[in-house]
């Protein structure tokens, strides 16, 4: 079970498409694409956290060999401690991938239209939070 951690435009998706190909993704940002086209709604996004959680739970009780991906931003650890907590009770290894890149180039980059002073504050918030020592120790990657 891997677990990302990174602010919108840090190249997490990318990361997996290059280091994990095949891995069963889950990721809230399935739940916006519509036919190819990526149509976010604020007011859905309770449920579409919840359809993630949903596709992990799936994954994890199905057995599912090789990766399982969480491929959300996951920068407080209200956003990671579901993840980790199912995966414990299923007996599944976890490992946290934080995803460290400079702020405004992932603003420049980014491709689901959060506004910048959104983004700023999640990298505020991500860099604040600090994980439990019983959790793995995160792999950092430098994008």
């Amino acid at each position: 079970m891997i677990i990302l951690r990174g602010i919108p435009g840090s190249g997490k998706s990318t990361l997996v498409r290059e280091r994990w190909p095949s891995a069963y993704v889950c990721s809230t940002d399935h739940f916006f694409d519509k036919d190819g086209e990526y149509k976010f709604d604020v007011t859905k996004l309770g449920e579409a956290h919840g359809s993630c959680m949903r596709r992990f739970i799936e994954g994890v009780q199905a057995g599912i060999v090789g990766e399982v991906v969480v491929d959300n931003t996951n920068t407080g650890l209200a956003e990671i401690a579901p993840y980790v907590a199912v995966a414990q009770a299923y007996g599944r290894d976890v490992s946290i991938v934080q995803i460290e890149a400079d702020v405004e180039t992932c603003i420049a980059r980014g491709t689901h239209g959060v506004p910048a002073e959104t983004v700023r504050r999640m990298a505020e918030w991500m860099g604040k939070s600090t994980l439990p020592p019983f959790w793995p120790k995160p792999e950092i990657v430098r994008r």
